[in-house]
């Protein structure tokens, strides 16, 4: 049975999967250790880099939807501190969330627990390190659990850097859901992320099958990137 691989991030979002999801309260932010002081400014959930970014986000040769992506501070999820990562629209009458990432820290890592998108929610189990230290090129590192009730793992490898951009970090991932039942096949979606010293989170780039039970597996390309900060506020959920 075909499920979303949303063990990917905020692209891999286009197969239906039901998931749980707690109650979640208001919590201050945590004290970052120093050693994950520059994966937190990364990931964007340090206070040095969570100002809003206005991205776009293009499907294949549609037109680019105007996503606003921000950190909403940070919840309680099974007693542990977590970072509320958002996407909104970015409009000027219309700002509902298009995913949610909630992002914990681990001694040497920042993982993902869980996924919102729309009103389903999924659970990753163990969180994912989505960022893992030491992160230098050919570092790797790799996941395996479940995706809700869905078992699936994922590779991670700290991409060659680019001479010409020094300042830049690449991450590959490539994720297998795998096979739940008779007939089934392994869905393999790859995605690369790439952020900025001193800037963070930058852009992101992936294959991903897109379908929905019982029917034919189909392929999106999709992209978001940065386009510039954002200054102005958007309104309240």
């Amino acid at each position: 049975m075909l499920a979303a691989l949303v063990v990917t991030g905020a692209l891999g979002v286009t197969l239906a999967l039901v998931g749980g999801g707690g109650s979640l309260s208001a919590v201050d932010a945590p004290s970052i250790p120093p050693e994950l002081t520059r994966l937190a400014e990364l990931a964007g959930v340090s206070s040095a880099s969570s100002r809003p970014l206005v991205a776009a986000w293009n499907k294949g040769h549609g037109v680019p939807l105007s996503l606003r992506r921000e950190l909403a501070g940070w919840v309680e999820l099974d007693g542990v501190p977590h970072a509320r990562l958002i996407y909104r629209r970015d409009h000027e009458r219309r700002h509902d969330v298009f995913c949610e990432e909630l992002l914990r820290l681990q001694p040497d890592a920042i993982a993902c627990s869980r996924r919102v998108v729309g009103s389903t929610t999924f659970e990753l189990d163990p969180p994912q390190p989505i960022l893992k230290l030491p992160l230098t090129p050919g570092s790797s590192w790799s996941w395996e659990g479940r995706v809700g009730v869905h078992r699936a793992r994922a590779e991670f490898r700290v991409l060659p850097g680019d001479p010409e951009r020094p300042t830049r970090i690449e991450v590959e991932q490539v994720t297998t859901l795998l096979p739940e039942g008779k007939g089934d096949e392994p869905l393999v979606s790859t995605r690369r992320v790439a952020y900025g010293l001193g800037v963070g989170f930058a852009e992101e780039s992936g294959q991903f099958p897109v379908g929905e039970a019982g029917m034919p597996v189909d392929w999106l390309e999709a992209e978001i990137a940065i386009v510039d900060s954002a200054t102005s506020p958007t309104s309240s959920e």
